[in-house]
């Protein structure tokens, strides 16, 4: 059994980040993706630092991804269909491979609810419909937007909008 020192579920920003460093100290890790980052949707981010004319969501990922194996890391597209912890260590198990860790690292990211919309991917990519209070509400500022969501949900963006609309 070949035990990793860390599995990373997700590449995303946060998964590919943390692949990199860990890579960098030598970590012997992999990286499962399933290749549904929400960060593929961004149309222009200007809240990654190192990108003052701001950087879409797929050219983010295509960079720390490069970057990443760079280093070595490797990068399995898979879906992780089991976690489990064992008392000596983790282990993970895809369609068809498995996996044994010292430690686990899940960087799945979110998983919207979306409006009942044909092509809202379409809408969301190219910033028509915005998901993210915290990276869209700077750069909405001084615009009319409109709130969606449920009523559990609306206070935080509400919230988030008003200070800095």
């Amino acid at each position: 059994m070949d035990l990793l020192d860390c599995v990373i579920i997700g590449a995303g920003p946060a998964g590919l980040t943390a692949a990199i460093y860990l890579a960098r100290f030598r970590r012997n890790i992999i990286v499962i993706d399933s290749n549904r980052s929400r960060a593929t949707l961004i149309p222009r981010s200007h809240n990654y630092p190192g990108f003052p004319s701001g950087v879409n969501g797929r050219e983010l990922l295509q960079r720390l991804r490069s970057q990443a194996e760079a280093c070595g890391v490797h990068i399995l597209n898979a879906e992780v269909s089991q976690l489990m912890k064992l008392p000596e260590h983790f282990e993970i198990l895809t369609q068809d491979k498995k996996f044994y860790s010292k430690t686990v690292i899940l960087a799945t990211g979110v998983v919207d609810k979306n409006l009942n919309l044909d092509n809202w991917e379409e809408y969301v990519s190219k910033g028509i419909i915005r998901l993210c209070p915290i990276c869209d509400a700077y750069d909405s500022a001084g615009e009319r937007v409109a709130v969606i969501s449920t009523k559990r949900m609306c206070i935080q963006p509400r919230t988030i909008s008003e200070n800095l609309l």
